[in-house]
């Protein structure tokens, strides 16, 4: 199971990480915000690893996927050891142009389960797609909220893998 979370940085990188972070986004002429506890946040939600994956490797066609975004506008993925930084601003601009491709008409909107009408003729393997579909999109609905939640607030955006 993976989660999505609003949390300072300071929960997934050491000092000497930070440090580094720090430096690489000057360069991009982004300062990072102290990473103190107020912004941690309350807003987590988990999701399956394999709907995480697929939507990751859509996101990745418009921009290059990360484990963490901060505030602050840059184009380019930075490593830190072995997480991955990008800018919640070029996120939300790919979530945007992937908007369309998953038939979301309204960010603001939910998921909402749309009639299904197969043959009984038709095997599980439509039904799955159909899942996977929705899946998806409730993904895109829970990340775009996220996203904008962490950049409304100037904190970061963290993506865990477990």
């Amino acid at each position: 199971m993976a989660s999505i979370i609003i949390a300072p940085l300071t929960d997934v990188l050491d000092e000497t990480a930070l440090s580094l972070l720090s430096g690489k986004l000057l360069k991009r002429e982004v300062n990072l915000r102290d990473q103190t506890d107020d912004l941690d946040h309350s807003v987590e939600n988990d999701f399956d690893d394999e709907i995480l994956a697929e939507f990751m490797s859509d996101l990745e066609d418009e921009y290059d996927q990360a484990d963490i975004y901060v505030p602050g506008i840059f184009s380019d993925i930075i490593p830190v050891g072995e997480l991955r930084v990008g800018s919640l601003e070029a996120l939300i601009e790919a979530l945007e142009t992937l908007q369309d491709g998953l038939g979301i008409d309204d960010p603001d909107g939910s998921v909402e389960e749309e009639d299904i009408s197969y043959d009984d003729e038709d095997d599980d393997y439509l039904d799955r797609m159909e899942i996977s579909r929705l899946g998806l999109k409730a993904l895109w609905y829970d990340m775009y909220r996220i996203a904008n939640a962490a950049l409304e607030i100037e904190s970061n955006m963290i993506i865990r893998r477990e």
